[in-house]
């Protein structure tokens, strides 16, 4: 196999904890990276941070602004101009347990084809989808996993037992990228915190330009930490603002705003009604915050720039 120089980036805030575990799945992968932490961790938890990563051989830190898609550029950043040698960035996130042969699964893949810009994992314990055929219906979903669709929603190309050839998108979780061919492309600065559907739009804009795949045997959990986690009614109003606002600037990229509504009233229908049907009050308090989502999102719709974003 060609040997690839790589540098692992880590995305934290006021998760020591989570990330000490991390970085302890990382210390035993048999192809171990070398590891950037980009911490925007509060004043607080900024020394405990410090110490985790002193006391992790091969591991150093980026203090950065708050909000994950910053996070992602500022380590970018770093990488061109600290470590100009490294040719592939993985991301993980820092509450996830990558498996013994994760990088060098994901190496392997870009080794064997130099055009693949990025490579992404398969998540092992991320649930099946429901509801298929209503989902197609409302464009909610497609069997192509990794596809993007017209509506703005996704399919995941991460699971174990379906993998993409091709994949519009990568999972933020798992994802890595050859850093000469996303030269130009910038995760989106406008995001803030939580910074909702960065890497769907990243990948996306990357899958435009360049050829990308998922290495089926590049196996990771993901434990989804419960801290820095905002509300559902929250999450809803934040996702739909903020999709709406990319599938009206990539129009040209084959986003249609009509599209997108129409997912909206099918993740609606589906959540209120088959929530109903199975007594099940979070998921109907689910379908009427994203119904009220919906309403602001109407009413005020984030502006755009004007620009394409892939």
């Amino acid at each position: 196999m060609v040997e690839i120089v790589s540098m692992l980036v880590i995305c934290t805030r006021n998760r020591p904890d989570d990330l000490t575990m991390a970085l302890r799945w990382v210390a035993q992968s048999s192809s171990r990276p070398s590891v950037l932490v980009a911490d925007a961790s509060d004043p607080q938890v900024q020394e405990k941070i410090a110490g985790i990563v002193g006391g992790s051989s091969g591991c150093a830190l980026l203090r950065c602004s708050p909000g994950l898609a910053r996070q992602r550029n500022q380590a970018l950043d770093w990488l061109r101009a600290e470590r100009p040698d490294v040719e592939v960035v993985h991301f993980i996130d820092d509450d996830s347990q990558v498996s013994s042969h994760y990088f060098e699964e994901i190496e392997r893949t870009f080794a064997a084809d130099p055009e693949l810009a990025g490579v992404g994992g398969v998540l092992t314990n991320h649930p099946t989808p429901r509801y298929v055929w209503l989902k197609q219906l409302f464009l909610l979903y497609s069997r192509v996993p990794g596809r993007v669709l017209s509506s703005g929603r996704s399919t995941m190309a991460h699971y174990a037992d379906d993998i993409p050839e091709r994949p519009d998108r990568l999972s933020g979780a798992c994802m890595s990228y050859r850093l000469p061919l996303i030269e130009g492309v910038r995760f989106d600065d406008r995001l803030e915190g939580y910074s909702i559907g960065e890497d769907l739009f990243f990948s996306f804009a990357v899958s435009r330009r360049h050829p990308m795949a998922v290495a089926p045997r590049a196996a990771m959990v993901h434990n989804s930490s419960p801290v820095n986690r905002i509300s559902k009614p929250e999450l809803a109003l934040e996702r739909l603002r903020l999709v709406h606002r990319w599938v009206r600037e990539n129009r040209d990229n084959g986003l249609r705003a009509s599209h997108f509504w129409l997912s909206v009233v099918g993740e609606v229908l589906m959540r209120v009604l088959g929530g109903a049907a199975e007594r099940n009050r979070l998921e109907m308090s689910e379908g009427m915050a994203i119904a009220r989502a919906a309403l602001v999102t109407l009413r005020s719709p984030l502006p755009t720039d004007g620009a394409q974003h892939a």
